[in-house]
This record gives C-alpha cells, structure tokens and sequence, in this order.
C-alpha cells in the first residue's frame, strides 16, 4: 500500500491540480478535506484535460463513483477489485472514510510478488513446491490475473 497517496483540496483549480499531476507523475487525484484527511472523491486527468477553463475549482468536477478498501481487507479482496471491476487506483479508508492509503496496480503487482507464494493462510511457512502441489489451480488463476494487470498497465498520458 501507499502510504502518502497523492491529494488535493476541493478549493485547487484544475489548473494546479494538474499540475500536480504531473509534477507527481500521476493519472488521478484524491480530493480530501485537508484537516480531517476525510476522502470527497476522486479527478482523473483524462477527464480535466477536456475542461476548457482551468481555473475553476476541482469541486464541480470530483467524482464521488469510486471503489475503497478497509485496512483489514485482504489481498485477495483488492485482486478482485482489480481484475473484475477492472480499478486502476483504489483508495484505502478507515471507518471515518479518511484516506490512509492506495493500492494501484502496480503495488498489487510489487506486494504479491514479495509475499504471495511464501505463506499459507495461517500464515504457516510453505516452501515453494509444497505451495505449488497444494495450490495448483490458485496459481493459475494468479498468473492469469497478473497477466491482465500488467497488459492494462497504462502509461501517463502527458
């Protein structure tokens, strides 16, 4: 996970929005309430760069149609939410709804080649093989996914 996502404020213009954007080398910005760091929603920089005055400010165009995880949900949960809803970028809240996280395709890639095949459920250890004759058909239905994810992995647009 991500700890320190890239945000704005609903008060930025789309101009400095995207230039965070870019400055950060991101497709998306999460729109939070600075004290509280409570997530309003989501701008995606394919959507602002139709927008013909940039200096209006980002709250008339956050999207509130967005996909969140829980910090106790599990890998399998986001896997889920990026293979079948096809998410890109997807925020990770508390029970307030304030934005403690994200988890983008390619941490998911990083984080499931790091831990997903050292350890059972129980988090008992496994050698690999042992993995392998007990998870036949898991691991093809993990290679499968991380075949989708890196084909649709996007490049920035700018």
């Amino acid at each position: 996970m991500i700890e320190r996502p890239v945000t704005a404020t609903k008060e930025m213009s789309i101009l400095k929005c995207m230039d965070k954007m870019r400055q950060y080398k991101v497709d998306s910005l999460f729109i939070i309430e600075p004290d509280s760091r409570q997530l309003l929603g989501i701008v995606k920089a394919n959507h602002l760069r139709s927008i013909e005055d940039k200096t209006q400010p980002i709250r008339n165009f956050i999207s509130a149609d967005f996909a969140t995880l829980y910090p106790e949900q599990t890998i399998l949960d986001t896997i889920k939410l990026v293979t079948k809803e096809n998410h890109s970028t997807i925020p990770v809240v508390d029970a307030k709804f304030c934005l403690v996280g994200l988890i983008t395709k390619s941490s998911l890639v990083t984080t499931l080649s790091q831990q997903y095949f050292d350890y059972t459920e129980d988090g008992a250890r496994m050698n690999f093989w042992q993995y392998i004759a007990t998870n036949y058909t898991e691991i093809l239905y993990f290679c499968w996914n991380i075949s989708n994810l890196l084909q649709s992995q996007s490049v920035w647009p700018y």
